[in-house]
């Protein structure tokens, strides 16, 4: 928890800046030289009466065991209605240890085999990052497998965090495909994995139906 400075802007003391309205509370990513990322951090801004402009309650998990972190921040304080006032910068070190999965890993997939036509479905990719619960991104990767060439991901297949869609196939989405995908933590070396599958797209059967006469039939004399 950090409160804001009595004598820049107040609450209580009468300095103009109690009458002007909300604050805004952010992270200067630009003076992170590294490529850790807050986006795990809850926020909780109050408003007291004890003098301060407001108290910012940050939450991030702290583990008993795990590698001990300390990070440099900044926290810049301004003010919602006068986007243009001087703002105050708040300098913190924060120090935690941080999480790291015991065994990051995504689910197993089975293989696909699917049908011009077919209905659309949805496979789903999440990935074990036990104990910890960091933000993913999730991105997937498909190559031909007859020529095994990475090609740009084909019209029936799309992806939404940890869920793959599959759409209705059409005629030329017909192929054999390798499908990879990958999820990334937001830890401090960035933990990454892939799992992967194939998807096999075959044509849609026709009426066509072929028949083979008995054996006794062919071999009968005319």
């Amino acid at each position: 928890m950090y409160a804001g400075p009595t004598d820049f802007i107040s609450d209580v003391y009468g300095n103009g800046y109690d009458k002007c309205g909300d604050r805004t509370y952010g992270f200067l990513k630009e003076n992170r030289k590294d490529s850790f990322s807050f986006d795990q951090f809850d926020f909780e801004v109050k408003h007291s009466t004890t003098g301060a402009a407001g108290e910012l309650n940050l939450f991030l998990d702290s583990y008993e065991t795990g590698l001990e972190v300390t990070r440099n921040m900044t926290i810049r304080v301004g003010l919602a209605d006068y986007p243009t006032a001087k703002p105050y910068y708040q300098f913190v070190n924060m120090t935690y240890r941080e999480c790291f999965p015991d065994d990051f890993r995504g689910s197993y997939i089975e293989d696909q085999e699917i049908t011009v036509g077919d209905d659309n479905y949805d496979i789903n990719t999440e990935f074990n990052q036990w104990p910890c619960n960091y933000k993913q991104e999730y991105n997937i990767t498909v190559i031909d497998k007859d020529t095994g060439q990475v090609i740009d991901i084909p019209a029936f297949l799309d992806q939404d965090g940890e869920i793959i869609i599959i759409d209705t196939p059409k005629g030329k989405d017909i192929g054999d495909y390798e499908v990879i995908v990958c999820s990334m933590i937001h830890n401090s070396i960035q933990t990454s994995a892939c799992t992967e599958f194939d998807i096999i797209v075959n044509p849609e059967p026709t009426d066509i139906i072929y028949t083979k006469e008995p054996e006794f039939l062919l071999n009968l004399d005319d």
